[in-house]
């Protein structure tokens, strides 16, 4: 149980069954219990779930819960400031980062952890400024506006 999708099953799963106990979540998925307890730990280390402990027939057992936060920033899949490897860098700066050499993963990316308005703000921004190469600036605006357009269509259908 090691991919991203079976990790996203098994935080549907626990979600859909409630709270339910580590052994009932591994009979859920079908697998056993000394596979899915690693990756519950894990997960609930990274934050995307958490473990409670709780008394069900005399016995202790593990809960499996939802996160108390619901909205944190995802880590970027390939560090746009990597002289910077602790993280520790401004938001601005890693999003003029993303925007001077714009792809679409790079600003579809940016726009899930930090929000569409954010990136396009920094976009509005970042044009005031007469180091941005024009065919960069053009790029980026063209795959913001696709992007603004997905986002619109995705909140008609919600």
């Amino acid at each position: 149980m090691r991919s991203r999708d079976t990790d996203e099953k098994l935080i549907k799963t626990a979600a859909r069954l409630g709270s339910p106990s580590v052994y009932r979540l591994a009979k859920a998925l079908d697998r056993p219990y000394r596979r899915v307890l690693p990756r519950v730990k894990t997960l609930a280390a990274a934050g995307r779930l958490r473990l409670a402990p709780a008394l069900k027939g005399g016995r202790t057992v593990i809960q499996v819960l939802q996160p108390k936060h619901t909205k944190t920033v995802l880590p970027a899949p390939f560090p746009v400031t990597w002289s910077r490897p602790d993280g520790n860098v401004p938001v601005e700066t890693e999003l003029a980062a993303v925007l001077m050499r714009p792809s679409f993963s790079g600003l579809l990316d940016a726009s899930r952890r930090f929000g569409l308005d954010r990136v396009e703000q920094a976009a509005r921004e970042l044009a005031e400024d007469a180091d941005w190469n024009s065919r960069s600036r053009a790029d980026a605006e063209h795959v913001l506006h696709n992007l603004r357009i997905g986002h619109d269509r995705a909140a008609r259908q919600n």
